[in-house]
């Protein structure tokens, strides 16, 4: 089961812009309509990904994404978990694979001559991959994500 649950919270925001208000120019102004927000933690009874590390290793692994769409809630198991937060357990969890690099943590000469200790710790970092434990989906070309990113997939059931 990927999700014991799910605490969300809502909150709202209200943008602040530059705007053509003149003919003499652009003013800053607070835009008056609503954008509402969800902000949800997920907590996952077993691990959707892991990797062993062994003391004083310096690694670069891969990284996980959501996108909006990317948790399906349970609606008919949710509770109220404090004045402004609501518990859902979900159904499905999709994230995205971003693989690690190495050459991520290249720093130019310049920095590398001012900062020797970064350097080397940089220039050692190996890449390790992780083991997942999820279902690798096919990749649809023409998504946004296809160009960085590899789906994996997770149900309840």
């Amino acid at each position: 089961m990927p999700g014991v649950g799910i605490c969300a919270d809502g909150s709202a925001q209200y943008p602040t812009e530059a705007k053509m208000k003149r003919a003499a120019g652009w003013q800053r102004v607070v835009d008056k309509s609503y954008a509402g927000g969800l902000e949800a933690t997920i907590e996952l009874t077993k691990p959707f990904a892991h990797l062993d590390i062994k003391p004083g290793a310096i690694i670069v692994t891969d990284g996980f994404a959501a996108i909006p769409d990317s948790v399906a809630y349970d609606s008919d198991a949710c509770r109220q978990a404090d004045d402004n937060l609501i518990g859902c357990n979900i159904k499905s969890l999709k994230l995205f694979r971003i693989l690690g690099r190495t050459s991520e943590l290249q720093i130019s000469p310049e920095t590398a001559a001012r900062m020797p200790m970064v350097a080397d710790f940089t220039s050692r970092a190996t890449y390790q991959p992780m083991t997942i434990n999820a279902i690798k989906l096919e990749e649809t070309p023409g998504t946004y994500e296809a160009a960085w990113a590899t789906p994996y997939f997770v149900s309840v059931h």
